[in-house]
């Protein structure tokens, strides 16, 4: 261990993290008895010293060997192993959480270091592509729900890059006007695309079942995962390596010390601050900041962005300091969604100079149609309705945090929509139920992206998975056709 540890010293990140940390930290491994501490109290230096430490350390960590090698093997993550008291704390528990950021190089340098010992074990074999999967679907919702389901989940990092991008470009700016021009700059540079046979369009991510990051909250906690978290059991997600070098080395180091909590930090009491230092890793949902928002579809629906753009504007010219700034950054983002709607318009075209189906010419033409009024003006019809609030909810994920939107009461939102159409014959019961099914599956296009002890309690997806690489559920019903699957189990995930 004590070599171990001396290789982390060389590595400038994590020295140049440890310095920060000012502190003594006594790590102790039963199951062989083994001590070592750091000091960098002087922040100048980074001393490491096998044995115990003849002064009170600031913090006490105790873990067995078994635990040491399989956190730093990434086989355990490393919050799940302080939940479960795998790793136990006496002292201020946020030096070690500060440590998290250079996760991925310790667990790198491990393992190198395991190689040239002579271990094996240590590297995780690459997870095989899925074989083609022959459609058994027939329907559009069939073929929709089917590519859905058996799409392995993908890292996007495009939110994190153009969000970073944005406030390293906006320091100083009042914060709200920041994240007006982050939302903008995401909204004008996330990778736009229609999938066949969709019918309602608009995405968080740029994959077909994706996961976005957000590094000023959430993001920092998965950063030491990356590298195993398409091993782990709950909700496995594929990630490249250059997805991982540009969030470890151009993305999150912009974040260290820069996230909404160490804001908070400077804001609370010393009374609340070494609460949070004592319960910061069992908290998970809230440290994640899950979004718990129902936005007012019914007013966007019947108005339409552009009206609250125009409000913003002409109580922005009448309001001063911050009232203005508010203002300002509201008319900002209702023209960013509007632009945003208008890309997908711009995709809807281009894919006709591709297409040969006339039936399909004529969705994408009207898809087209739909995304240059709405959610601009107010929606006329059903179809444009459930566009509209696509968008909404889309952009106010990005800007938030995509956990915990609701879409509310879909059934009173939707119903004079869908009563007016069907009573003027421009729409079908049929037709209805095939939108609003399409609108259900383009809601779940993305997964939040939990490190792996959240991921435990809100997985949803990992029992249906299971059935899905044996081909039977527990009770030996057929699994391989995804559509046939729901039928008789509705409530599941």
């Amino acid at each position: 261990m004590f070599g171990y540890f001396e290789r982390l010293r060389a590595d400038p990140d994590i020295r140049r993290t440890w310095l920060g940390l000012r502190s003594l930290i006594q790590v102790h491994i039963i199951k062989p008895d083994i001590g070592v501490y750091v000091d960098t109290r002087s922040g100048e230096r980074m001393e490491i010293t096998p044995g115990v430490a003849s002064e009170p350390p600031a913090l006490t960590l105790t873990l067995s060997a078994d635990a040491f090698h399989r956190i730093y093997a990434g086989e355990m993550n490393v919050f799940l192993a302080f939940a479960t008291r795998k790793i136990k704390t006496k002292g201020n528990v946020a030096l070690i959480m500060k440590t998290t950021w250079t996760l991925p190089q310790a667990i790198r340098i491990y393992r190198q270091y395991g190689a040239d010992l002579g271990l094996h074990g240590l590297i995780a074999e690459a997870v095989e592509a899925a074989a083609p999967v022959k459609s058994t679907a027939t329907s559009r919702i069939g073929r929709l729900l089917e590519r859905r389901l058996r799409t392995r989940p993908e890292v996007c990092v495009e939110r994190a890059r153009y969000y970073t991008e944005s406030m390293r470009e906006t320091e100083g700016e009042p914060q709200v006007i920041r994240q007006a021009k982050a939302l903008t700059h995401i909204l004008e540079n996330l990778t736009v695309q229609i999938e066949p046979d969709e019918l309602i369009v608009g995405a968080i991510t740029s994959r077909v079942l994706g996961a976005g990051l957000y590094p000023e909250g959430v993001g920092a906690r998965v950063l030491g995962e990356l590298e195993t978290i398409g091993f782990r059991e709950p909700n496995p997600f594929t990630v490249s390596d250059e997805q991982i070098r540009e969030l470890s080395e151009e993305i999150m180091p912009y974040w260290r010390g820069n996230k909404m909590e160490d804001h908070a930090r400077l804001r609370w009491s010393p009374e609340v601050t070494e609460a949070i230092d004592q319960v910061a890793p069992f908290i998970p949902t809230e440290i994640g900041g899950i979004g718990h928002m129902l936005l007012n579809y019914e007013e966007i629906l019947r108005k339409g962005l552009t009206w609250y753009l125009r409000q913003a504007e002409e109580k922005g010219q009448a309001a001063s300091g911050r009232q203005r700034e508010f203002y300002q950054a509201g008319a900002m983002s209702c023209q960013a969604v509007v632009r945003f709607a208008g890309r997908y318009a711009e995709e809807a075209e281009q894919l006709l100079d591709e297409e040969h189906d006339p039936a399909r010419c004529e969705e994408l033409v009207q898809i087209a149609e739909i995304c240059r009024r709405v959610p601009a003006h107010p929606a006329p019809t059903f179809p444009e309705a459930l566009q509209a609030m696509q968008f909404v909810l889309v952009a106010a994920q990005i800007e938030d945090y995509e956990s915990a939107f609701s879409i509310g009461r879909l059934d009173q939102l939707l119903w004079p929509y869908s009563k007016a159409d069907l009573a003027a014959g421009g729409l079908t019961e049929e037709k209805a139920l095939e939108l609003l099914q399409c609108f259900y599956v383009k809601v779940s296009h993305s997964i939040p992206l939990f490190d792996a002890d959240v991921s435990l309690a809100f997985a949803g997806m990992t029992a249906f998975a299971n059935a899905i690489v044996g081909g039977t559920d527990a009770q030996g019903r057929d699994a391989t056709n995804p559509v046939s699957y729901w039928r008789w189990r509705p409530c599941a995930g």
